[in-house]
């Protein structure tokens, strides 16, 4: 019968007789090939039982051709395969898990969240979440719809193990709905670069709106602000022009200081503007250094009052205080003055002229606290998240003039000394800013 048998099943059998022949013990079923006449292979599959036959222990045998389920066998296996080098290789990655348990990942699963496919298997999909609450979350939302025969989807962010997030997009179905126990099926696609591309967009698209908004408060301010000095130098012009023969000397001199007067508000004005364009730029100039405090104080209060008096305002009422002796921290002059300088102009602009203003300044061994306190109209709480921004005024400011960049200026140059700003206000009663530098 040898001759039979394909040539490669020779030494397998021929080694099962001789053991049997000493006596060892075989198995009684195996599994070999046999050559047809004409070339063909058959796979045949034996199982015996021992018997006596004529006195001396033998073998029956019976021999099944399963050449027909080795084919299918050979075919499965290949497709399987196949089908394991399709899914090792796709840029998707993919789980089976049952019970939430990791049973088989893909390469590209395991290296999307930084593991080697072994160290995922047999584990819980929790150590991939951000924490325990989005993996309970998850749960409760995609397994009630499996188990309706209906897919999931969703986009949230994972864990890889070395801690980092990225963004996901996952996708899954149940094997049988029915019976959920027996797997669910999740494919998860990084969209990180994505993700990031969206929030990108979404940031210029919010600081296109941001310029915008800032195009139309700038053209309202100056179209505003500029109309009243304007107007003001035409109608002195106007009067020195056709009634210059008429006007007395006091009153040609009143009208000349008028111009100049309205000339100085849009020039100050302007320096603002390109004030803020500078530190919007980060061009702005700052040259820290030693300053006497109680006279560059003094000399804000008396220039501002000196600025009053120009364009015929009120005398000031500010209430100065230095809680603690002379110093001489390490400032830039402009910038302080800039920043005290607006803070008192608001607080007086903002309040009744019989309600003073207090100015209190503690200077401390890091630097110098300034305390700027109204009893004016205060400010609402809507505004304060946009009280520094660039030509923003609170609404409840009224006929009230004023530009909408002292503030932002206060907030640029308080940023340059690495400081900080407070407010706290009520309306009705009144506004508090501290300046820490």
């Amino acid at each position: 019968m040898l001759r039979f048998i394909h040539t490669e099943d020779h030494a397998v059998l021929i080694e099962r007789f001789r053991k049997r022949q000493r006596g060892e013990a075989v198995s009684l079923h195996e599994l070999f090939r046999l050559v047809r006449p004409d070339g063909s292979i058959v796979w045949i599959e034996t199982s015996g039982v021992d018997v006596p036959w004529e006195g001396a222990p033998a073998v029956l045998s019976f021999l099944i051709d399963v050449t027909e389920r080795r084919h299918l066998e050979e075919n499965l296996r290949r497709t399987l395969s196949e089908r394991e080098a399709i899914l090792q290789s796709t840029l998707v990655g993919i789980t089976f898990a049952v019970n939430r348990r990791h049973q088989w990942v893909n390469r590209r699963f395991a290296d999307m969240l930084g593991y080697e496919p072994q160290e995922l298997v047999g584990q819980l999909s929790l150590m991939h979440y951000p924490d325990e609450a989005s993996w309970q979350r998850f749960g409760e939302e995609a397994y009630p719809l499996l188990a309706q025969g209906l897919p999931y989807h969703v986009e949230m962010p994972a864990r890889r193990k070395d801690g980092c997030i990225i963004w996901v997009e996952i996708f899954g179905t149940a094997i049988d709905r029915a019976d959920l126990g027996k797997g669910t099926i999740w494919t998860y696609l990084d969209i990180t670069t994505r993700k990031q591309a969206e929030e990108d967009v979404r940031v210029a698209l919010e600081k296109q709106t941001e310029l915008n908004q800032l195009k139309s408060r700038f053209v309202s301010m100056t179209s505003h602000e500029f109309r009243t000095p304007l107007a003001a130098i035409l109608s002195s012009t106007e009067l020195l022009k056709y009634y210059e023969q008429r006007l007395a000397p006091q009153e040609k001199a009143e009208l000349v200081d008028g111009i100049g007067q309205s000339v100085q508000r849009m020039t100050t004005m302007l320096d603002d503007i390109l004030l803020i364009g500078r530190a919007e730029a980060d061009r702005l100039d700052f040259a820290p250094a030693p300053l006497p405090l109680r006279a560059f104080c003094q000399s804000v209060v008396e220039e501002l009052a000196r600025s009053r008096r120009g364009v015929g305002q009120p005398d000031l009422r500010i209430e100065f205080s230095m809680g603690t002796p002379d110093a001489e921290p390490v400032l830039d002059e402009a910038l302080a003055r800039r920043i005290l300088g607006n803070l008192l102009s608001n607080a007086l602009k903002y309040s009744p002229e019989d309600k003073p203003v207090r100015l209190t300044v503690h200077a401390h061994a890091a630097g110098v606290r300034f305390t700027v306190a109204d009893q004016g109209i205060g400010i609402p709480d809507s505004d304060l998240p946009h009280l520094f921004e660039t030509f923003h005024r609170a609404s409840n400011v009224g006929n009230i003039s004023g530009t909408g960049l002292g503030l932002a200026i206060v907030k640029k140059a308080v940023d340059l000394h690495g400081g900080s700003i407070t407010v706290h206000s009520e309306l009705g009663r009144g506004t508090t800013f501290t300046v820490t530098l």
